[in-house]
C-alpha cells in the first residue's frame, strides 16, 4: 500500500461508517449516533473531495464528534475576506484534516467544545514550481450549535460550529511568487454540517 493510499484509509473508514445499517444504532431520547456532510468547505470546493464529521450523541450534556476534511482550495478561497489564508495571486491548496472534538452542552442546543487533531496545508503557486507543504498537530476549542429534526424533518441534524486550533508546528508567514501565504499558527474555521440522526 502506497503512502498515498494509507492517508485516505480515516477517509474510507468514515466512509464505510456511513455504510452500515442503522438498525445497528439503537438510540434512546438523546442518546445515539450521527452523520453529517459539510456544505461550507465543500461549496467552496465544488463538492469534490471529502468533508463531513460522524459522531456520538451521549445524553442531553455531551457528545463527540470525528470532523474529516479534504478540501481543494482556489486563489479565490485563499485570498477572500473569509479567509484570508494568502495575500495576492495565482497560489491554490489543499487541506487535509482529521479532528476529534468533545462537546458539551450548556443552553439549549448550543455547545462549547474541544478539538485535536491532524492537519495538512499545501499552497503552490500556479505559474512557478514553488509550494509549501506542513503537517502538524493541533489542539483547540470551540463553539457551536447543533439540533436535530431541524426544519420539522424528523431525523435531519444541523450543525453548525466554529472550531480554532493551534498548530504545534505551525507556518511562518512565506512568499510564494509575487503572493504570501500568511502565518498559520491560530487557525479557525466556520463549519455547517448537514447530516442523519439514527
Amino acid at each position: 500500500m502506497t503512502n498515498h493510499s494509507r492517508a485516505h484509509l480515516p477517509t474510507l473508514a468514515f466512509a464505510l461508517f456511513l455504510c452500515l445499517p442503522s438498525s445497528l444504532f439503537a438510540q434512546s431520547g438523546n442518546r445515539g449516533p450521527f452523520v453529517a456532510y459539510e456544505i461550507t468547505e465543500m461549496g467552496m470546493n465544488n463538492f469534490r473531495h471529502f468533508a463531513g464529521e460522524a459522531g456520538f450523541r451521549f445524553g442531553t450534556r455531551y457528545q463527540a464528534r470525528l470532523s474529516v476534511m479534504e478540501v481543494a482550495v482556489t486563489e479565490r478561497d485563499l485570498a477572500g475576506w473569509w479567509s484570508a489564508a494568502v495575500d495576492g495571486r495565482d497560489v491554490h491548496g489543499y487541506l487535509r484534516g482529521y479532528e476529534l472534538h468533545i462537546d458539551r452542552f450548556f443552553k439549549g442546543h448550543w455547545y462549547a467544545s474541544a478539538n485535536a487533531g491532524y492537519y495538512a496545508n499545501e499552497f503552490r503557486h500556479a505559474r512557478l514550481d514553488r509550494r509549501i507543504w506542513n503537517e502538524t498537530l493541533t489542539a483547540g476549542v470551540g463553539i457551536g450549535y447543533s439540533r436535530t429534526n431541524f426544519l420539522g424533518v424528523k431525523h435531519l441534524l444541523l450543525d453548525v460550529t466554529l472550531p480554532i486550533r493551534y498548530y504545534f508546528d505551525g507556518i511562518d508567514e512565506t512568499r510564494l511568487g509575487d503572493a504570501t501565504v500568511n502565518a498559520h499558527k491560530f487557525v479557525p474555521n466556520s463549519w455547517i454540517f448537514l447530516g442523519y440522526r439514527f
